[in-house]
């Protein structure tokens, strides 16, 4: 019976090495038989994907394929592949069932990670010997804000596979932008084991918060009356509102420490939150305002520049 395998891929007949690999990848992962244990349609699938993509990543065999059909495989088909196979039985990796592959290199590649010259899209197998080659490892990357980088926490993300599998990315505390975090066994499947899955980590910038290690700052602005004569005032933090003693006479730029309250460490220290001060003027003055001003600065004489 003809078979197409460019419909058991899901990608039409002009699809590029890179399409056929990528859907592969998909489709494998989402029949592998370490996945589905006992589901013998998964392992159908999984075994029509496997012929489908041996035949249509190998340029040869491809161009045979696309002249003359699937039956160019076949037993009796002169030049044709013979009827080989290679079977994974109880105690190999993966599930029952039988694959067909082009030859004994392939099977060799496929089951023992020996070289040969079809590349698995999973990545190249270990060193020397036979041992069965694990899964890619796959990477995604994940925006992470502010607070949560600082402090640590936990974000849901999402993986595309036979179904979407949820998952809960634990964030530690005091993590960087260009981390990377390992889950394992959420990778790409293979003959000796499922990869890992690599989270590229990018903190989000905050709209009020800088940040230097695990010491964060902020800049808060006071009137003139408030930096003049002192002031309670409210101040957020990376874990909520505070109230804050601004001392009488602040200048703009001052710096204000609270210890304790910025990041956090894997060990659990703390570092500090540096609150810096900015005196904003009111844009619009009455005269009497400005007569106050003019008054004010005749009764406190002050140089505030001196650069000698």
């Amino acid at each position: 019976m003809a078979k197409d395998f460019y419909s058991t891929l899901g990608v039409s007949k002009t699809a590029s090495e890179a399409e056929i690999k990528k859907a592969y990848r998909k489709l494998a992962r989402e029949n592998h038989p370490d996945l589905h244990p006992n589901d013998k349609n998964a392992e159908t699938r999984f075994k029509e994907v496997q012929e489908a993509y041996d035949i249509l990543c190998d340029k040869e065999k491809r161009e045979k394929y696309d002249r003359f059909g699937s039956a160019a495989f076949e037993q009796g088909f002169p030049g044709g592949a013979g009827g080989r196979t290679a079977s994974w039985g109880p105690g190999q990796p993966g599930a029952g069932g039988q694959f067909e592959f082009g030859g004994m290199e392939d099977i060799l590649q496929n089951i023992f990670g020996a070289k040969g010259r079809h590349k698995s899209p999973f990545g190249s197998p270990g060193g020397g010997g036979f041992s069965s080659p694990k899964g890619r490892d796959v990477e995604t990357e994940l925006s992470v804000p502010f607070r949560i980088a600082l402090l640590g926490g936990s974000i849901d993300i999402e993986l595309s596979g036979r179904q979407t599998e949820k998952l809960s990315v634990t964030i530690p505390p005091g993590v960087t932008d260009g981390s990377r975090l390992r889950l394992a066994g959420k990778g790409e499947p293979g003959a000796g084991g499922i990869g890992d899955l690599i989270v590229i980590v990018h903190v989000d910038a905050d709209p009020h918060f800088t940040r230097e290690g695990n010491d964060v700052q902020i800049e808060v602005p006071v009137t003139i009356g408030e930096a003049v004569l002192g002031a309670t005032i409210d101040v957020p933090t990376l874990e909520g509102t505070i109230s804050l003693a601004i001392p009488p006479g602040s200048s703009s730029g001052q710096r204000l420490r609270l210890r304790s309250k910025g990041g956090k460490t894997r060990s659990g220290e703390r570092g500090d939150l540096y609150i810096r001060i900015k005196i904003l003027v009111p844009p619009n003055l009455d005269d009497e305002s400005r007569r106050l001003i003019a008054e004010f600065e005749k009764r406190n004489p002050f140089s505030p520049r001196s650069f000698h």
